[in-house]
């Protein structure tokens, strides 16, 4: 993962310089004035026009309040530590981070139970869990553009990832 304080006077322009699916980008991101938002430009080691997409800031994540493995049916039930917000019986990718072990942490498509309720499967046992993260959606500037990586602005930071 690397990380870029979105560092820049108002109004004025901000570049930083990602690996993207191993390839090392140019981001520029500038001010419309029409628009009245920033939009993030990409161009690739030749210099040439690769991506212009409107910035748009992932909400923040929400601590989890258990995580518990479910052996019977094989699915993770996670317990958020206050309400989530998501439609109840509804379907959304989340992203789980911060968790310890690892096998707990990713991109999962889960089902919403209730209103502090997620499930997802996992056929099998991560482990004794260690230490809880935390939850979210990842809104990715990138998604349709690359096969492994993914550029998210969150809190005055650009993250990319893996």
């Amino acid at each position: 993962m690397q990380s870029f304080p979105f560092t820049t006077l108002p109004k004025g322009p901000f570049s930083f310089v990602p690996t993207l699916d191993g390839l090392a980008y140019s981001a520029n991101v500038t001010w419309s004035i029409f628009g009245r938002r920033w939009y993030l430009n990409l161009t690739d080691s030749t210099g040439a026009h690769f991506l212009t997409t409107a910035v748009v800031e992932s909400p923040p994540f929400a601590p989890i309040g258990s995580l518990e493995w479910d052996s019977l049916r094989q699915i993770v039930v996670l317990t958020a530590a206050a309400p989530h917000g998501l439609p109840v019986g509804g379907v959304a990718m989340q992203t789980i981070r911060g968790c310890s072990p690892d096998s707990y942490n990713g991109l999962w498509q889960m089902k919403v139970v209730s209103s502090t309720e997620l499930t997802y499967v996992q056929t099998s046992d991560p482990g004794a869990l260690v230490a809880l993260g935390s939850f979210g959606r990842d809104i990715d500037l990138v998604d349709a553009y690359f096969s492994i990586s993914s550029l998210v602005y969150r809190q005055g930071v650009f993250y990319t990832y893996p």
